[in-house]
C-alpha cells in the first residue's frame, strides 16, 4: 500500500510538472503571437517589402548584416573626432523641433523641456559618458560621420541593398505611383544613457537596426493617437505628444529591448517612445515613404475652392465652415461636425487655455453677415471638392490614420482663416453642428438638426 502511494504521488506531481510546463509554454506562444514578433537568426538581407506589407512591428535579431556594418561604424575607435549638430538638454526626454516658441504656436497650457541648446561640434567620447550636466545627442547622414581612414563608411545605397529596399521604398502601392528614385534615406543617431527620444510617430515606414549599445522602443498603435494627446499641427512639436514626461494610464501594445545586431521595423503612424539604456548607444534608421501618406498627400492636394473668399477675416472663417461642415458630414467615422471638432479639441487642444474669446468668428449671431460672407463660394465647386476629398479618406486609408489626415487638415484650413492663436476657438465655436443630410444650391438645408443654423 505504501508502494502504491508512493507511485500514486510520483504520477500526481508528473502531471501537475506537465501541466505547469504547457501553461507556462502556452503563455509565451500567446505572447509571441500577440505581439506578431518575428525573429530571424542569421541572415545576410532582410526582405523589407514583405514585413513592411504586414504593418506590424517585427523585430529581426542577430543580422549578420547589422554585426559587420557594427564593426565598420564604431564609436570606440573615433572616439577622438567631433560630430556636428549635436543637442543638449537638462532634461532626458527631447521633444523633437521643440526649439524657441513660435508666433504660429497654438497657446498651450504645457511646458516644453527647456534648456536646449545645438552645440556645433562634439567629441564623440562625450556621449560614451554617463550624463553629466546636460544629457546629449545627435543624429546625422552617414556621410557625417568620421572615419580614421577618411574612407566613406557606408552608403544609403548599399544600406537600402542590405534590407532589400530598391526604389520607390518598401511600399509596393508606390511602386506604381512614383517614379522617383532613392526614396529612402538612412540616418545614424547616438546618444548616451538615459536620453529618451519622446513620444512621436513617423508617417513613413522605419527600420531601426541597433549597432552599438542598448535601447528600449515602446509602440502603441495608430487607434491610441487621440488618447496620447499629440500636438497641434500647427504647433513646432507637431507629431510629438504633449504627455512628455509620462503618458498615463496607456501602456504600450509592444515594448522591445534592441542589442547590437538586431533590426526593428516599426510601421507609418505607429506612435513610438525610445529610450537609451546604454552610454554610447548607436542605431542606424533608414526610413522609406508609405502609401498611407502619399494617399492622404492626394486628399490634401485636391485643395479647397476658397480664393474667392479672401476679402475679410470673417468671410474666410465662413467659408472654411461650409466647406469642413460639408466634408465632414460625407464622413462615416463622425457622427456630426460636432462630434469631430469635440474630438479634435480633446485629442490635440486638451491643455489649450480656455479664452473666453468674444469675437463672433463665423458670424453665428449676425444671419444676415452670414449669408453675404458665403456668397463668395460656388455651391458646385464645394459639393465637387469635398466629395473628391471624402473620397480619398475613405477609400485609401484606414481609419485612425484618415482621421489624423482630417484633423490635420481642419487644422490648416482654419489657420488660414483666422491664424493658429485662435485655433481652438473657431473649432470649439464654428462647427458645432449636426450633420447636414440634404442641401439645396444655395446650401439651405433641407433636411437637418434643429440645432443647426442655415449655412
Amino acid at each position: 500500500e505504501q508502494k502504491e502511494n508512493s507511485v500514486n504521488m510520483h504520477t500526481f506531481m508528473l502531471v501537475v510538472c506537465t501541466a505547469v510546463v504547457s501553461v507556462v509554454l502556452a503563455l509565451v506562444i500567446q505572447q509571441y503571437r500577440s505581439n506578431e514578433l518575428y525573429r530571424s537568426n542569421g541572415k545576410s538581407t532582410i526582405n523589407a517589402a514583405s514585413i513592411a506589407e504586414k504593418r506590424v512591428p517585427q523585430l529581426y535579431r542577430h543580422v549578420d548584416v547589422a554585426i559587420e556594418y557594427r564593426r565598420r561604424i564604431d564609436p570606440i575607435r573615433v572616439k577622438e573626432k567631433f560630430i556636428p549638430h549635436v543637442r543638449l538638454q537638462p532634461s532626458p526626454v527631447f521633444v523633437l523641433r521643440a526649439g524657441e516658441p513660435s508666433e504660429r504656436d497654438p497657446p498651450l497650457n504645457i511646458s516644453l523641456p527647456k534648456g536646449l541648446v545645438t552645440e556645433q561640434f562634439v567629441r564623440i567620447s562625450a556621449f560614451l559618458k554617463a550624463p553629466t550636466k546636460d544629457y546629449v545627442y545627435a543624429t546625422l547622414s552617414l556621410d557625417e560621420w568620421p572615419d580614421e581612414k577618411e574612407s566613406f563608411v557606408g552608403s544609403e545605397e548599399s544600406w537600402c541593398s542590405v534590407l532589400g529596399i530598391d526604389d520607390p521604398g518598401v511600399d509596393r502601392a508606390l511602386k506604381s505611383n512614383s517614379s522617383s528614385k532613392n526614396l529612402s534615406t538612412a540616418m545614424l543617431w547616438i546618444s548616451q544613457r538615459g536620453v529618451v527620444a519622446g513620444l512621436h510617430y513617423d508617417v513613413s515606414h522605419n527600420f531601426l537596426t541597433q549597432l552599438r549599445g542598448t535601447k528600449r522602443v515602446e509602440l502603441w498603435w495608430p487607434e491610441s493617437h487621440e488618447n496620447l494627446h499629440f500636438f497641434p499641427r500647427l504647433h513646432r512639436a507637431r507629431q510629438q505628444s504633449q504627455k512628455i514626461q509620462s503618458i498615463g494610464q496607456i501602456p504600450p501594445n509592444f515594448v522591445f529591448d534592441l542589442i547590437p545586431g538586431d533590426v526593428l521595423y516599426i510601421p507609418p503612424y505607429w506612435s513610438h517612445r525610445v529610450n537609451t539604456t546604454s552610454s554610447g548607444s548607436l542605431s542606424l534608421s533608414v526610413i522609406s515613404p508609405s502609401s498611407e501618406d502619399f494617399a492622404g498627400q492626394r486628399a490634401f492636394a485636391v485643395g479647397a475652392p476658397l480664393t474667392k473668399c479672401q476679402n475679410s477675416t470673417t468671410t474666410r472663417a465662413v467659408a472654411v465652415q461650409v466647406f469642413l461642415v460639408h466634408l465632414i458630414s460625407r464622413l462615416p467615422g463622425f457622427e456630426s461636425p460636432a462630434q469631430a471638432a469635440q474630438r479634435l479639441l480633446n485629442a490635440r487642444y486638451l491643455y489649450a487655455f480656455n479664452r473666453m474669446e468674444d469675437n463672433d468668428l463665423c458670424a453665428k449671431n449676425d444671419p444676415d453677415a452670414h449669408k453675404t460672407a458665403r456668397a463668395c463660394l460656388s455651391p458646385h465647386a464645394v459639393i465637387d471638392h469635398v466629395d473628391a476629398i471624402a473620397k480619398h479618406l475613405t477609400t485609401t486609408l484606414p481609419p485612425p490614420i484618415s482621421d489624423i489626415f482630417l484633423f490635420d487638415y481642419v487644422e490648416d484650413l482654419i489657420a488660414w482663416a483666422v491664424g493658429p492663436k485662435l485655433a481652438a476657438h473657431y473649432i470649439r465655436t464654428c462647427l458645432d453642428f449636426g450633420k447636414l443630410q440634404f442641401l439645396d444650391s444655395e446650401f439651405q438645408p433641407m433636411q437637418h438638426d434643429k440645432a443647426i443654423f442655415s449655412i
